[in-house]
């Protein structure tokens, strides 16, 4: 194909294959949303973990410090003590991950001394959870504290939220603590994978849209005040001067650190009996966190099957505070659908003008220089480009390239094959035994002797060589075949493209065509494979004598000689049995009889007697003679 003709294909392929990729992109597609978590997830590995840049400690409630404690549910007075510890040991922030709903499994005392234990530390930070599961009702209204954690300021960003679902209750902190320093909802959904994504940083309930907690917390760290937190709705989060890139549904990506044991953690046994140095709480942001096994939240990360839902919150609370955001350009979308079509259309093009293997290895090629440039502006910069969308547009280009080049290809070859025909030195004859057969409109069998010939490995070549270099392969062989043929008083009667029928004694009965035809092969067999002649021609021959039948096929005004019957059916199938007996040549009993009686016993020469075998489609065996000489003249075994 020419580079003209592959160009404006390889354009309507690669329109073909960005426009599957577009429907790809539709949000219902969840297939998508899982290669779009995975590919996120494995950006997250080839980065490599970091190392938290703000001071965020995890207290942990482990096993050891539950048991110790009387198990679960947890005291609230243990909390309480927890609470004044960190306070005392300098933190600077305390956020317990921990709901504190109105309870009938803890005691009036208990609540007394964590309510005052919040109260006294005065920079305690507690939770909400919004309720999204049917038949739940929301309170009539919720407590002033909590609305007073709501953005005082929500303006419109790019569009409104459609579609998203709101909750129908909410799990509050009970009367007694309702005096914290400040309330966030902790609400987190997961993503296709089983993994989370993305932090929901606003959930409207009635008229108001409550912070996530991090955000909430963060805030706090920089002495933003509630006035100074704007959400733009689908837009952007502004704490301060801090400015938070967020998608149409109000999500912040989540920039994954590393596994469990990334940020710094004490356990609360340890801060309670003074077991362990507290030093590292000063002036810290010390999250409360439940780790004890069953207990505790978790999820699947890009570093951990089973991450605590606490270190969630310290890592979303990090990426806020050290600026380590990721985020989508408003160029992005267009980058990957331009991407999607610029691969398609140069994987496309490479395998219509360099062929199907050379073709697939450079698109490949393309393909990877993508990828790299999407993890170097990931890890460099924290810019977030799609991966699956122009790998899933080069797929379908490479295969319709393919397909497209094979089909060119086949048509080409038909075209070639189609010339030989009209230009062969056999057209004068079957030219005058298609006039004798249109005269008396009927067939006509006549006895002659039938050489299939092909070309052993043609089809594994034609899937990798470049066009030119089939045709040229072919060329060779048939001019091989129809040469040799002719100075043997034979003809090629039909163009396999990597062989050919050949017939010997046609248009008349002749005794010694038999000998001849066995001559035709021994010849061709060395020549095919003579140095001499260049790179040698794994030509494999089957050959048998009897009666066939000429018959006249007519399309529009062109008039072709047809060749059938027995004899040709044997002749083709003993040359398929080649490939079972690793010969390069099989004949029948009865051609070596016939090549005996017309020219001795040197017709039998290079040939060697075979059991009996059926043949596929007969009934009978038939008695066969294998190619010897071959191994003598090729020198391989």
């Amino acid at each position: 194909m020419t580079p003209i003709r592959a160009g404006l294909a390889s354009a309507a392929l690669a329109i073909a294959a960005a426009l599957a990729a577009v429907l790809a992109t539709v949000p219902a597609n969840a297939p998508l949303a899982v290669l779009e978590d995975t590919a996120l997830d494995a950006q997250f590995r080839l980065r490599g973990p970091l190392r938290p840049a703000a001071p965020i400690v995890l207290i942990d409630i482990d096993d050891k410090t539950l048991e110790s404690m009387g198990g679960f549910p947890l005291d609230r007075t243990v909390l309480a003590e927890i609470i004044r510890s960190a306070k005392a040991a300098g933190a600077r922030l305390i956020v317990p991950d921990i709901l504190l709903p109105a309870s009938r499994l803890t005691s009036p005392a208990a609540d007394a001394s964590l309510s005052r234990a919040i109260s006294e530390a005065g920079n305690v930070l507690l939770p909400v959870a919004f309720l999204f599961q049917e038949g739940t009702t929301p309170p009539p209204e919720l407590p002033a504290p909590v609305i007073a954690s709501a953005f005082a300021v929500v303006r419109q960003g790019r569009g409104l939220r459609t579609g998203v679902p709101h909750p129908s209750g909410v799990v509050l902190p009970d009367a007694p603590f309702l005096d914290a320093a400040g309330y966030g909802h902790v609400n987190v959904v997961r993503s296709e994978t089983g993994g989370v994504s993305h932090a929901e940083m606003a959930v409207r309930f009635g008229e108001h849209y409550f912070p996530f907690l991090p955000a909430v917390v963060a805030a706090r760290a920089l002495g933003v005040r509630r006035s100074d937190m704007v959400l733009w709705l689908g837009a952007f989060l502004d704490i301060g001067e801090t400015r938070l890139p967020l998608d149409d549904l109000d999500r912040l990506v989540v920039n994954h650190y590393g596994p469990a044991d990334t940020f710094a953690r004490i356990a609360a046994r340890d801060l309670l009996d003074g077991s362990s140095q507290t030093n590292i709480l000063r002036d810290s942001i010390a999250f409360i966190s439940v780790t004890a096994a069953g207990v505790g939240d978790q999820f699947r990360s890009p570093f951990d099957v089973a991450l605590p839902g606490t270190d969630l919150l310290a890592t979303v609370t990090d990426n806020i505070l050290s600026g380590r955001v990721l985020y989508q350009p408003a160029w992005s979308v267009a980058a990957s659908f331009a991407a999607a079509f610029l691969l398609a259309w140069l994987s496309s093009w490479l395998v219509l003008a360099s062929g199907l293997v050379a073709g697939i290895a450079l698109a490949l090629i393309a393909t990877a220089g993508w990828l790299v440039i999407v993890q170097a502006l990931f890890t460099g910069s924290g810019v977030l480009l799609s991966l699956p969308i122009p790998p899933l547009a080069v797929a379908p280009s490479v295969a319709l390239a393919a397909t497209w080049s094979m089909a060119s290809t086949g048509r080409r070859r038909q075209q070639e094959l189609s010339s030989i025909r009209e230009t062969a030195a056999f057209a004068p004859v079957l030219s005058a035994l298609a006039a004798e057969l249109d005269q008396h409109a009927g067939p006509k069998t006549i006895i002659c002797t039938v050489v299939f010939a092909d070309l052993k490995g043609f089809t594994e070549v034609a899937q990798s060589a470049a066009p030119e270099a089939v045709h040229a392969l072919m060329s060779r062989t048939l001019a091989l075949l129809a040469e040799a043929a002719e100075r043997h008083g034979g003809i090629l009667v039909k163009s396999l493209g990597d062989g050919g029928m050949l017939l010997f004694g046609a248009p008349g009965r002749d005794v010694a065509a038999p000998a001849r035809a066995l001559d035709f092969v021994r010849e061709t067999l060395a020549t095919a494979r003579s140095p001499a002649a260049g790179e040698s021609l794994d030509i494999r021959f089957g050959a048998h004598c009897g009666p066939v039948s000429f018959g006249l096929i007519a399309a529009g005004s062109r008039r072709e000689v047809d060749v059938a019957g027995d004899t040709v059916n044997v002749a083709s199938r003993l040359q398929a049995l080649t490939r079972k007996h690793d010969t390069t040549a099989i004949v029948s009993d009865q051609l070596i009889e016939a090549g005996v009686a017309a020219a001795g016993e040197r017709a039998r020469a290079g040939f060697r007697k075979a059991p009996r075998t059926r043949l596929r489609g007969r009934d009978r065996s038939i008695g066969i003679w294998l190619w010897q000489g071959g191994r003598e003249l090729s020198g391989n075994a």
